[in-house]
């Protein structure tokens, strides 16, 4: 029986780091698709556009945030690792 290894990323804070810009370009796309398609379309909306704004925050900025905290904590207890890899053909 073949035993299921996982490939863990080399540089984890550079994926938490990318993993945190992504969802906030997310965000940014979610909200104003959010503006454009249902809050300009729907005016019987009651509620005002900031919280839409809030609730995609929470689904977007939140773990953005979480990522890039855990990146500066990984920077802070291991500062030796470089944040890219060595290229060895130079």
């Amino acid at each position: 029986m073949k035993k299921f290894r996982v490939n863990y990323p080399r540089n984890p804070r550079r994926f938490l780091r990318i993993l945190a810009v992504l969802l906030c370009i997310g965000f940014c796309v979610r909200l104003g698709c959010d503006y454009w398609l249902d809050y300009l379309r729907h005016p019987e909306y009651s509620a005002p556009f900031w919280v839409w704004a809030l609730l995609r925050g929470a689904d977007f900025l939140l773990p953005a945030g979480l990522c890039a905290v855990a990146a500066a904590v990984l920077k802070r207890k291991n500062p030796a690792v470089p944040d890219a890899p060595e290229n060895p053909d130079l």
